[in-house]
C-alpha cells in the first residue's frame, strides 16, 4: 500500500510536471501564432506599398514617356516656326526690295504722279481749246 502510495505520488508529480510543461508548449504555441500573424500583417502592408510603389513607378514612367513626346513636339514646332519666320522673312525682303524698285522706276519714268498730274492738266487745257475752236467754227 505504501509503494503504491509512492508510486502514486510519483505519478502525480509526474502529471504535474507534464501538465505545466503542456501550458508551456500551448504558451509557446500561442505566442509563435502571433509572431506568425504578426508576420503575416506585415508581410501583406508591405506587398500593398510594394504594389503602390509599383504603380506610382508606372506612372512616373507614363509621365516621363509622355514629357518626352511633349518635348519633342515642341522642338518640331519651333523648328517649323523658326523655318515659317525665316520665310515670311525672305518674302518680305523681296517684296520691299520690288516696291523700291518699282517707286525708282515710277520716280524717275514719266509715270511718277508729279508728272501724270501735270500730263493730265496739259491734256485738259488742249481739249478746252480744241472744244473752243469747235464752237467758233460753228458759230
Amino acid at each position: 500500500n505504501r509503494e503504491q502510495q509512492q508510486e502514486r505520488e510519483k505519478l502525480e508529480q509526474k502529471v504535474t510536471l507534464l501538465r505545466g510543461a503542456n501550458e508551456d508548449q500551448r504558451r509557446r504555441a500561442e505566442l509563435l501564432e502571433q509572431a506568425l500573424s504578426n508576420a503575416q500583417a506585415r508581410s501583406a502592408r508591405m506587398e500593398d506599398e510594394l504594389r503602390k510603389k509599383r504603380a506610382y513607378v508606372e506612372k512616373v514612367e507614363s509621365l516621363q514617356q509622355a514629357l518626352s513626346q511633349l518635348q519633342a513636339a515642341c522642338e518640331k514646332r519651333e523648328q517649323l516656326e523658326l523655318r515659317l519666320r525665316t520665310r515670311l522673312e525672305q518674302e518680305l525682303k523681296t517684296l520691299r526690295a520690288q516696291q523700291r524698285q518699282t517707286t525708282a522706276r515710277c520716280g524717275t519714268s514719266e509715270f511718277s504722279i508729279p508728272i501724270l498730274s501735270e500730263q493730265l492738266r496739259e491734256k485738259e487745257e488742249r481739249i478746252l481749246a480744241l472744244e473752243a475752236d469747235m464752237t467758233k467754227w460753228e458759230q
